[in-house]
């Protein structure tokens, strides 16, 4: 921290042990407010705001009224790029925002489970890809239609490849997978989730005497 009489002095005037406030600024030699150190009025929420040599605010540290802290960095115009923020479970989140009005997202968090995911999401908000890394190690992936419903995943439960498809309601209809035990495999479904066909043949029966 600089020493000095805010015109590039040092000084030994008295040190204070305490400084109690509501709102403190820094300004720069233009008298142009760069940094700001205060509680919300109506919540006594504190952040530290800080601005370029516009004035136009780029970095904010704050801690929400639930005490969930958070960190953005911020655009020319005062949008956020960047936020990194721990929900009130303690799971941590990165957000990343495109540059226009109605920006395209990329989350990125782990879950008090210990899962890991990353979703990216279309500027009407509804998630498109996600992506996932389950506590024991298994790899999870779906796409979603334009309404963020599923329609294909892909996973590895056990190691075994599996890939899902599903109809425009939702329901599982095709699945297509590899096992060690019962190598490749095709299944397609009813609309009830019965079996309609498979690419593996019905096991024989007892040969007749």
């Amino acid at each position: 921290m600089p020493e000095g009489n805010g015109h590039g002095d040092a000084s030994s005037g008295p040190v204070q042990d305490s400084v109690r406030a509501r709102r403190f600024e820094l300004v720069d030699e233009s008298g142009r407010v760069r940094v700001v150190l205060g509680t919300q009025s109506d919540n006594g929420a504190p952040g530290l705001l800080i601005s370029d040599s516009a004035g136009r605010p780029r970095i904010a540290l704050h801690v929400s009224p639930e005490d969930a802290p958070a960190f953005d960095l911020l655009d020319q115009s005062g949008a956020p790029r960047i936020h990194v923020a721990l929900d009130t479970d303690g799971a941590p989140v990165i957000t990343l925002f495109g540059s226009t009005e109605r920006a395209t997202q990329a989350l990125l968090g782990v879950s008090t489970d210990g899962s890991a995911h990353l979703r990216l999401v279309s500027p009407d908000g509804r998630t498109r890809l996600f992506f996932s890394l389950q506590p024991d190690g298994t790899p999870y992936f779906a796409l979603m239609d334009a309404e963020g419903r599923p329609k294909l995943s892909l996973a590895l439960p056990g190691g075994n490849p599996a890939l899902l498809m599903l109809d425009a309601d939702g329901r599982p209809r095709a699945v297509m997978s590899v096992t060690r035990e019962d190598g490749p495999q095709f299944v397609v479904l009813s609309d009830e989730g019965g079996l309609s066909w498979t690419s593996r043949p019905p096991p024989h029966g007892p040969a007749e005497s």
